[in-house]
């Protein structure tokens, strides 16, 4: 399956699964992965991952996402991209959603 975390080392900005313990300066990724392994009767044979990409930014950086991006369509893989802006923290989220479905 895919190894989001090493795909998303290589745009060189502060990465973690989840959370991180004490935030980075912006910006930074986070991601989320949840999986679902279903198949026959007597095996499991298919993994889904729905996969979740946080990007939080103080402006927006176009040439981040664009990064991003490039990499989700190396893969192939159809994403949502959203973004919002969070006043509380006064940043951005740009969040992008995709699943990807493998057999094992």
């Amino acid at each position: 399956m895919l190894n989001i975390r090493e795909i998303l080392d290589s745009i060189g900005i502060p990465v973690a699964e989840e959370s991180f313990y004490t935030a980075p300066p912006l910006p930074y990724l986070i991601f989320m992965e949840q999986q679902d392994v279903r198949g026959s009767d007597s095996k499991n044979k298919i993994v889904e991952q729905a996969i979740t990409i946080e990007l939080y930014t103080n402006k927006i950086t176009p040439e981040i996402e664009q990064k991003i991006e490039v990499l989700l369509n190396q893969i192939p893989v159809e994403f949502t991209r959203d973004r919002m802006w969070l006043s509380a923290e006064k940043m951005y989220e740009t969040l992008y959603t995709f699943s990807l479905v493998g057999k094992v």
